[in-house]
């Protein structure tokens, strides 16, 4: 799929991977929805970063832990950026530090929302609003470990995450 002129909205844009991804995609003729939660101030610089290399950008926030915030990102992305990202990298994650004796349910909940629920929304979304015929691309960003000690809820959902995009991958083939 040829990137050059499409738009990409990118979880978990701010700091790290997800900026290091942005600003590829944008250095590579990409328009850029760089979503965050509470990094601002790195959302804004990764999205003035995108912009310096002449394509769209926008920093939009979201908590992808509620499943209204998600369907907001997904439309404000297509009306800001003004047209349906073709390029989905869900990037955010939860890696909170938490064995199982300490982990909760909320906890759980949210690890699950985040990490896994998230990106099944933004898959549908993409799935529902992509022009008939025209290729899409989700990348989910998932750790090659798959097992933590003291990190038991994020290893959990690397696992749904990887069976996530086993049945994305079937379901949109």
């Amino acid at each position: 799929m040829k990137i050059e002129g499409t738009t990409a909205l990118v979880t978990g844009a701010s700091r790290r991977i997800g900026r290091a991804l942005a600003l590829s995609l944008a250095d590579n003729g990409c328009n850029v929805a760089v979503h965050y939660h509470r990094s601002e101030a790195d959302a804004l610089e990764t999205r003035d970063r995108v912009r310096e290399l002449g394509m769209i950008g926008e920093a939009i926030p979201a908590d992808l832990a509620d499943s209204d915030e998600c369907d907001r990102l997904w439309t404000e992305t297509v009306r800001i950026v003004g047209e349906v990202p073709r390029i989905v990298i869900n990037n955010a994650s939860l890696f909170r530090r938490v064995n199982l004796r300490d982990a909760s349910a909320g906890g759980f909940d949210r690890a699950m929302a985040v990490n896994v629920r998230a990106p099944m929304l933004l898959a549908q979304s993409m799935d529902r609003d992509l022009p008939e015929g025209a290729g899409g691309k989700i990348f989910n960003i998932n750790d090659h470990r798959t097992v933590y000690r003291s990190r038991f809820t994020y290893a959990v959902t690397n696992a749904a995450l990887t069976g996530l995009t086993k049945a994305l991958a079937v379901s949109l083939a």
